[in-house]
C-alpha cells in the first residue's frame, strides 16, 4: 500500500464520520473542529485534487461522492 492509498483511506473514514455526526448531531457536529465547516470542507477537496494529480485509484471516486455527502448533510 503506498502513501496515496493510506491518506486517501484516512480522509475517506474521517469523512464519512463526519457526514454520520452532521446526520446525528446537526450543525453542533462542526463545533469540535479547530476549522470552520468551510476550511473542513476545502480541505477535503483539495486533498482529493493533489491526490488525483498523476494518480488514477477508483477510492478517489469514493472520496469525491463522500463529500458530495458530506457536503449535502451540512446543508441539512
Amino acid at each position: 500500500m503506498c502513501i496515496r492509498d493510506r491518506c486517501a483511506a484516512d480522509k475517506l473514514h474521517n469523512i464519512r464520520c463526519t457526514a454520520r455526526d452532521l446526520r446525528a448531531e446537526g450543525q453542533s457536529a462542526w463545533d469540535k473542529f479547530n476549522a470552520s465547516r468551510e476550511q473542513c470542507l476545502w480541505y477535503y477537496d483539495a486533498v482529493v485534487q493533489r491526490l488525483a494529480q498523476d494518480w488514477d485509484h477508483p477510492i478517489l471516486d469514493e472520496l469525491r461522492f463522500a463529500i458530495a455527502q458530506l457536503e449535502a448533510a451540512n446543508k441539512g
